[in-house]
């Protein structure tokens, strides 16, 4: 096997990482599309954390490692940020809200949403591992 190693300097170092990152991540939400096409095939390729461990390489390496380990770190950085409420996007959202209108939404409104951000991203939970224990077992 043949690594090319090259050596950057620190703010090279940080301009790749950041514009590989940036790609990545652009990469991975264009991938959506992809997935909107198949209609219910999709389910074949979307993976949690079972399909994830399954996807593993049999032998430790540290590059892998590294890399995957970014990866997930900047994918759950970016869905940190959506919208959805009982996520940072989510406060963010009721934030600039009280910014232009100049009042909060009422603490009734708050704990409603807060409800459904949270049975949205339980039942997307249940439906990822649910997914994962249907693609193990039929695949």
């Amino acid at each position: 096997e043949v690594i090319d190693v090259q050596e950057f300097g620190l703010i090279e170092s940080i301009n790749r990482g950041v514009k590989l990152t940036f790609s990545t991540i652009t990469d991975q939400v264009q991938s959506f599309s992809v997935l909107w096409k198949l209609k219910g095939k999709a389910t074949k390729y979307v993976s949690g954390p079972i399909g994830i461990a399954d996807q593993l390489p049999p032998v430790w390496d540290w590059g892998f490692f590294w890399s995957f380990t970014a990866l997930l770190s900047a994918w759950l950085a970016f869905v940190n940020l959506l919208p959805i409420p009982g996520l940072d996007g989510g406060h963010a959202m009721f934030t600039l809200y009280e910014m232009i209108t100049g009042h909060k939404p009422g603490d009734k409104f708050m704990e409603v949403m807060q409800v459904i951000g949270f049975v949205f991203l339980m039942a997307l939970m249940v439906f990822i591992f649910g997914n994962d224990i249907v693609n193990l077992i039929y695949n």
